[in-house]
């Protein structure tokens, strides 16, 4: 929870955490642990928990200069929903392994995959036009990146976690190979971008600067 609240910070242009939200999140997180073998009182912990993180982050982003939504944003938004399902799911009798593979990959995966794109932009971003700074125009680092289509890519995992999870749960092999198979495109589809955006294929070709290596190669 933190990482996210840390990569809210760092690629959505928002506001640093507060400590207090940050140690209440790491203090909860280590509670619900020590009371697994409770489980009426882990779950009021993890209500909590997660009552703290969506407040946080609801804050993080209303305190955000740029008022315009991001499509990494929106994205992990997405990707959020399936936190307090698998949060409950791991307090029901036979809970533990859905309540697992949403949290797993509908919730920490879902994030990831909603702000791959942004992180390879500034990474490449770094790479090429950082040399570049004060002796020629550079665009900003959105620009190596598109936003569209981000929502459905997002949705499209999501949907595949659901369909996938309850195959497992139910012990439905179709519907696991379905789920698993959408995931797979909607993965496919986030690493493509992330391969248009180390070719620089988002911006215009006059003025494009040479191509990077699609690999990060660190001299």
């Amino acid at each position: 929870m933190a990482v996210s609240l840390k990569f809210l910070s760092m690629f959505g242009l928002a506001p640093a955490a507060p400590p207090r939200a940050l140690a209440a999140l790491s203090a909860g997180g280590a509670a619900m642990l020590v009371a697994v073998a409770l489980p009426d009182i882990a779950l009021g912990i993890g209500a909590g928990v997660t009552a703290i993180y969506l407040f946080t982050g609801i804050r993080m982003l209303r305190a955000r200069r740029l008022h315009r939504l991001d499509p990494a944003l929106a994205g992990a938004g997405i990707a959020v929903l399936a936190l307090a399902p698998g949060l409950a799911l791991l307090f029901v009798p036979g809970g533990a392994l859905p309540g697992g593979l949403l949290l797993g990959m509908g919730w920490l995966s879902g994030l990831t995959l909603a702000f791959m794109p942004k992180i390879t932009a500034f990474l490449t971003w770094m790479e090429v036009f950082g040399p570049l700074i004060g002796r020629a125009p550079v665009p900003p680092a959105a620009a190596l990146a598109a936003g569209r289509g981000r929502l459905f890519v997002l949705a499209l995992w999501l949907a595949g976690t659901v369909i996938f999870t309850s195959g497992t749960w139910l012990e439905q092999g179709l519907w696991a190979r379905g789920g698993a198979a959408v995931m797979m495109c909607a993965a496919a589809l986030v690493l493509a971008e992330c391969l248009k955006v180390r070719r620089l294929s988002h911006l215009p070709l006059a003025g494009r600067p040479p191509r990077p290596a699609l690999v990060f190669i660190h001299s």
